[in-house]
């Protein structure tokens, strides 16, 4: 099937869950609300965790166009090497290809919608707030993604804004003794697997009083369109 008869591509692609729910459905129902709304191109999704499914889609979609939108929160191994090299590797029809976006809890617009979230939930400005990141014991990137994320919240919501992480410290229970617990706590989490869904709930209980919401980027609206609006600016470039 050559590009031209086949619609831009927009492959999302997740880490995968382990543990807790781990059917990933999370990512099946995003796959099915951005098709419904980009109707023009197709919507596929990938397991980046998987390296023999990465290889697949990409040998398979070798004669089309397309954009991957990494649903991931930071640009380490799974982006810089899984995704990155998996789309320099690509052996490209001509005229064909993928564009790899940074990863999408990196994007600008991601703050903008959280605080979006926190206004729909009643939540003025100054509400103090409390991101629970995954972390790494190996490298910075997580931390330093979540971090970056928080300075961007704290811009949009003038409040204040702080990281806990589930590999490194600061833990949440460390946050916990020295500020007390946080009006909100946010989990930079997006499938329901076990950091997502168990560790998230784990790190919440650990507060001396439960906040008064507690929720993880995966389960906000507003996520199908954020991306839709990423890749209307691609398609501009692209034929369809």
């Amino acid at each position: 099937m050559s590009r031209l008869s086949s619609p831009p591509l927009v492959l999302l692609a997740a880490h995968g869950e382990r543990g807790g729910d781990g059917r990933n459905q999370g990512l099946a129902e995003l796959q099915v609300e951005l098709q419904s709304i980009r109707r023009a191109v197709e919507v596929q999704t990938v397991i980046v965790s998987d390296k023999d499914a990465l290889d697949a889609v990409f040998a398979a979609n070798a004669a089309r166009r397309g954009v991957v939108v990494p649903i991931l929160f930071s640009d380490g191994f799974f982006y810089s090497a899984r995704l990155s090299e998996a789309v320099a590797a690509m052996d490209a029809a001509p005229d064909a290809g993928f564009q790899l976006l940074p990863p999408f809890g990196m994007w600008p617009e991601l703050a903008v919608l959280v605080a979006d979230e926190l206004t729909s939930r009643a939540f003025n400005r100054g509400v103090d707030v409390l991101v629970i990141a995954h972390g790494s014991t190996r490298s910075t990137y997580s931390a330093d993604a979540a971090r970056a994320f928080a300075i961007a919240l704290e811009a949009e919501i003038g409040g204040a804004v702080r990281c806990a992480f589930l590999e490194e410290s600061p833990k949440p229970v460390d946050m916990y003794r020295e500020h007390g617990a946080p009006d909100v706590a946010i989990g930079l989490f997006f499938g329901a697997g076990l950091h997502g869904r168990d560790d998230f709930a784990e790190a919440i209980a650990a507060s001396p009083n439960p906040p008064a919401t507690a929720f993880t980027i995966g389960e906000m609206g507003g996520l199908a369109e954020m991306i839709a609006a990423r890749v209307d600016v691609w398609l501009t470039d692209v034929p369809v």
